[in-house]
């Protein structure tokens, strides 16, 4: 079986958004000097968004929800992703990371539009999704089919945080040498063969921190 997922919530949802990116970075795939900054807005315009109802499994209790609970259209959620690369020397270099993003308006969002860090890409060396702000902490049971004594597929509350914070620092750094003959050595004379073998270890230094916050009352 799939691992439980989030609830999300159903229904039809009106959103006006917008991105500005500015990259001058010498190398999107492997940069090493430049800027990087993506700011993003959406702002929820109405709708008739509704969360599914639910038991609570590990009580075996009755219905939490008797009906769908409607959850707020009317939400303002940003985002801002600033980046520095620094190229300190032939083989080194300094990348610095800033991240934040979630509710404009201090209200709560929609499950779909919550966040969560851990894993590659946020926080490296830490579990996925590790920081979710508790969506993860209970296990429900969703009734999809409207019959509470029907099967019930195992979910999660939400997906993650109204607000989250990331910081990240990485010093890269690598050494390369030669082992064998050079270009300039001349071979042996006859069947004499010499191999040449050129090595390129690379390391890094990282620092990760982040932070996320519900608004959930």
């Amino acid at each position: 079986a799939w691992r439980p997922q989030p609830l999300v919530a159903a229904g039809s949802l009106r959103t006006l958004g917008g991105e500005l990116v500015v990259d001058d970075r010498n190398d999107r795939d492997d940069p090493s000097d430049g800027w990087y900054l993506a700011a993003s807005a959406t702002a929820g315009l109405g709708g008739d968004l509704q969360a599914p109802r639910y038991t609570n499994i590990e009580s075996g209790s009755h219905i939490l929800l008797t009906q769908p609970r409607a959850v707020d259209t009317d939400f303002t959620a940003g985002s801002l992703d600033l980046r520095r690369y620094t190229r300190l020397g032939p083989c080194a270099d300094l990348r610095l990371r800033g991240f934040v993003a979630g509710s404009a308006d201090g209200d709560p969002l929609p499950p779909q539009f919550q966040r969560a860090l851990g894993g590659e890409g946020s926080l490296p060396g830490f579990p996925l999704l590790s920081v979710d702000c508790g969506a993860r902490a209970v296990t429900r049971g969703l009734i999809a089919s409207g019959d509470p004594e029907a099967p019930r597929t195992p979910v999660y509350a939400g997906y993650g945080c109204d607000r989250v914070a990331l910081f990240q620092a990485e010093y890269r750094g690598s050494v390369s040498f030669d082992v064998g003959p050079g270009d300039d050595d001349e071979w042996d004379e006859g069947w004499g063969w010499a191999p040449s073998v050129s090595i390129d270890p690379s390391w890094s230094v990282f620092f990760d921190a982040g932070c996320g916050w519900s608004l959930a009352e």
